[in-house]
């Protein structure tokens, strides 16, 4: 089971995935004498994925809300045995 703001299996598969495919586009652009061309083609990719780019970000940002929620939740004062007076 995984706790609170911890990444699923599928952000971590769409994470290698969109990484994989912008690793490619750049290799692409390192090998491809015309600039432009290669420039041209990574922009088209980007733009491809930018729905998945947002999702990851969506779910970044989520993540770290409820780690500092849960941080803050777990640093919060515990009341001490009282003594009966």
């Amino acid at each position: 089971m995984r706790r609170a703001g911890e990444p699923s299996n599928a952000d971590e598969g769409l994470t290698d995935i969109v990484s994989a495919i912008d690793m490619t586009a750049q290799k692409l652009c390192d090998i491809d004498p015309e600039w432009e061309r290669s420039s041209t083609v990574k922009s088209g990719i980007t733009a491809m994925l930018h729905s998945y780019y947002e999702i990851l970000q969506e779910k970044k940002k989520k993540s770290k809300q409820l780690m500092l929620q849960s941080f803050l939740k777990s640093s919060e004062p515990r009341p001490g045995p009282t003594s009966a007076k």
